[in-house]
């Protein structure tokens, strides 16, 4: 059954061309950003969600045979068989994101939801990276993954080469390197177009793709050598944001106080008064 190998083999969504979703939520985030079904498998009380979303192809299954398609472990009820629609070409024109060798589908969810949320819509991911399209990579997204562009970006030298040409400062986030600076001092030093390479949390980024790029950026902390590589990715991605003219909502230096909140302040005070995250 298609949609069965569609949730479980990278080579069938490659051959293909589609992909397989899961539960209302990732279907309803696919629909609101103007995906295409190709066919949609129900149980029967969630055929009603589904016919809302306008003219789909739609089949009711048993719970049964619907939990014999699914991945999870717990049904949703709901199985999607999607086309996977190439991005728009690349506009050059705002701040980039480049992933270098993230294998963990967990992560690489996490780091597009963090992505869609801080701005970052055109983000470049090596084929050492986990699949897109994944079940484990889509969930973790929570639907952000069909609200940015992620491209392959081959061969990830040449890209930063290109971006250089194209007035982009790559800063390389790593924990050694010649030129070594802290978030908030690397994007002030370069305000204006940036492409984040992040790399595996094993390895890192290569040495020589970390010595092309214009900066090393590494988080200042206290008590541990590294971070999880989607909390890395957080961190950065609002630091690197939060320069932009009205990109965050900041008041008189410092968040707006909320109810329950005891004492609020910007992130680079706190490394000044701490000395790290």
């Amino acid at each position: 059954m298609l949609a069965r190998e569609l949730l479980r083999s990278a080579a069938k969504r490659r051959q293909t061309g589609l992909f397989a979703i899961e539960g209302v939520k990732l279907a309803r985030e696919f629909a609101q950003r103007g995906g295409a079904f190709e066919f949609v498998l129900a149980t029967g009380r969630n055929i009603p969600v589904i016919e809302a979303f306008g003219d789909v192809t739609l089949y009711s299954l048993s719970d049964e045979l619907l939990a014999y398609v699914a991945s999870e472990s717990a049904p949703q009820g709901v199985v999607c068989v999607c086309s996977a629609s190439p991005p728009p070409q690349f506009a050059a024109d705002n701040d980039v994101l480049i992933l270098c060798g993230i294998q963990d589908p967990g992560n690489l969810g996490t780091i597009l939801r963090t992505a869609a949320a801080f701005g970052v819509r055109d983000v470049f991911a090596d084929g050492e990276c986990a699949d897109v399209y994944s079940p484990k990579t889509l969930r973790a997204s929570m639907g952000a993954a069909f609200a940015v562009d992620v491209r392959e970006s081959g061969d990830t030298a040449a890209l930063v080469a290109s971006l250089r040409s194209q007035g982009y400062a790559a800063l390389a986030a790593a924990l050694k390197a010649g030129r070594i600076m802290r978030p908030a001092e690397a994007f002030a030093a370069f305000p204006g177009k940036r492409a984040l390479l992040l790399g595996s949390e094993g390895r890192g980024l290569p040495d020589e793709l970390v010595a092309a790029c214009d900066a090393a950026v590494r988080i200042p902390m206290r008590g541990m050598e590294s971070l999880n590589v989607a909390v890395a990715a957080g961190i950065l991605m609002w630091e690197m944001g939060r320069g932009r003219s009205g990109q965050w909502p900041v008041v008189s230096g410092q968040w707006p106080v909320e109810r329950g909140v005891g004492r609020v302040c910007m992130a680079d005070q706190s490394l000044n008064e701490n000395g790290g995250v």
